[in-house]
């Protein structure tokens, strides 16, 4: 199983860190599939930051784009390499269609393109080299052929052979790596439909493998989606005594909040000014602690003893 790194950019903590946390994943593919950076937020307890604090820590998704081609040296291209994250909608309906009897649909992320966008790298597992995919791969005209394949479905097996020519025609194999071949292409998009499906089983295992840099702002009150708080739901929801809430919805639109006001206990110091203090027992002794109000005890109980005397010094004050 490969894990997905997830990072908060902070602008001036950690925002020169980019390039080096991307170089660190692709070394160790075969344990990471991709990463994923995420701008402080500003919702929940942070709701309160000033902003001269919020315009100075606040990392943008531009930001993102231009941090990494400036510190990843692979001609990593702001314009022609990052795509937004709604994108890949497409491509899971398309999918959907070349699998007609999947048990579970595809995920799909049709969110605001300003919520999220990714740079889909091609690695080679051999020398950990990588480079873009769009350097040699039209992915903007494979796209606009999906929409094309999708609303003309004319059964599983023409969507494949329409889909692999698609392929072909926008595969620049003169700009490809060395050694790359049509059939590592169809491969790639093998690997696509895996991560749509988020499953497992059936993985083609070649020299080459994709790699994804994504980028997706925490939703707070700035930037809030709804149709990103739906998906939130799915994905990454947020456990309370009631039931499951939007990881997205729980930070930003209040909940936490409301949530945390319902399930707040009470403190002792609090408790105690409100009920006084319940009687001690020790041994099946009463204990009368100096220093502190006579109390009187919460069960009938007739003493042995008299009652053990502790000092006010042993309570260290308390």
């Amino acid at each position: 199983m490969r894990s997905t790194l997830q990072v908060t950019v902070v602008n001036g903590l950690n925002d020169k860190s980019i390039g080096a946390i991307v170089e660190f994943a692709i070394k160790n593919i075969d344990k990471i599939q991709g990463v994923v950076f995420q701008p402080i937020m500003f919702a929940g307890r942070d709701a309160h930051v000033g902003d001269e604090d919020r315009y100075e820590r606040r990392y943008t998704l531009a930001d993102l784009a231009h941090g990494v081609a400036e510190q990843v040296p692979n001609d990593i291209q702001v314009m022609r390499d990052w795509f937004p994250m709604s994108v890949y909608s497409a491509l899971a309906h398309l999918i959907d269609q070349m699998n007609p009897d999947s048990a579970l649909g595809s995920v799909y992320s049709d969110v605001h393109p300003n919520h999220g966008l990714s740079c889909p790298l091609v690695v080679d597992l051999s020398s950990k080299k990588f480079v873009p995919l769009a350097k040699f791969f039209d992915v903007e005209g494979f796209v606009r052929d999906a929409h094309v394949i999708g609303d003309c479905f004319t059964g599983k097996f023409l969507t494949k052979m329409r889909v692999a020519t698609s392929i072909a025609r926008h595969l620049r194999m003169d700009l490809a790596p060395e050694g790359f071949t049509l059939s590592d292409a169809a491969n790639l998009f093998h690997q696509m439909y895996v991560r749509e499906k988020h499953e497992t089983s059936g993985v083609v295992e070649g020299r080459w493998r994709l790699f994804i840099v994504a980028g997706m702002w925490f939703q707070d009150l700035f930037n809030i989606d709804l149709t990103a708080i739906k998906m939130s739901s799915t994905l990454v929801a947020t456990n309370t005594r009631d039931g499951e809430i939007s990881f997205c919805a729980y930070n930003a639109a209040g909940w936490r909040t409301l949530v945390e006001d319902l399930n707040e206990k009470v403190q002792l110091p609090e408790w105690h000014s409100r009920h006084g203090r319940h009687a001690i027992f020790a041994n099946g002794k009463l204990v009368n602690i100096a220093g502190l109000p006579d109390v009187q005890p919460i069960r009938t109980m007739t003493p042995t003893e008299e009652p053990i005397p502790v000092p006010a010094a042993s309570l260290n004050g308390k």
